[in-house]
């Protein structure tokens, strides 16, 4: 028991830390797309924690719907030390529209909203981790995250 308890503090402990946002283009099928994407902060605050968390996958739930999401770097599954962001949704400005990816083994796939229709609804987001304790899911307002987003 004291071995499983000494164990545990060295274990990454994962918390939320604000959300940022990240403006760009990109070149998709239909032209150049005029985008900024949204992500939640997630740090390592166990200062006594040895080694990173491991295949840390984060999903994004809107109108009960669940996506497996992407890091920054593009993977789904992370491993990091201190931090990493968390990508929750893009804004395409040119359609008007808010956009979740959700990665389905090696595929990825993106579904595209009004936002009108969504800016008003919660999102919740809740990590998965092999090697880390995971925080408590975070639900936030659409309308919360693009306003109070700062940049990267």
């Amino acid at each position: 028991m004291i071995i499983y308890i000494l164990e545990r503090r060295r274990i990454p402990k994962l918390q939320f830390a604000g959300f940022f946002r990240s403006d760009g283009s990109e070149v998709g099928t239909t032209g150049v797309k005029d985008i900024t994407r949204f992500f939640v902060k997630v740090i390592n605050v166990n200062k006594r924690s040895e080694g990173k968390t491991k295949e840390c996958m984060g999903f994004v739930s809107l109108d009960n719907k669940t996506y497996r999401s992407d890091w920054q770097d593009g993977y789904a599954g992370n491993t990091f030390g201190k931090e990493a962001l968390l990508q929750v949704f893009f804004l395409n400005k040119k359609s008007n529209t808010i956009n979740f990816s959700h990665t389905i083994g090696a595929g990825k796939t993106e579904e595209s909203k009004s936002y009108d229709e969504c800016i008003h609804n919660n999102i919740s987001i809740r990590l998965e981790c092999e090697r880390g304790q995971c925080p408590k899911p975070l639900t936030e307002r659409t309308e919360n995250i693009i306003n109070n987003a700062v940049g990267v």
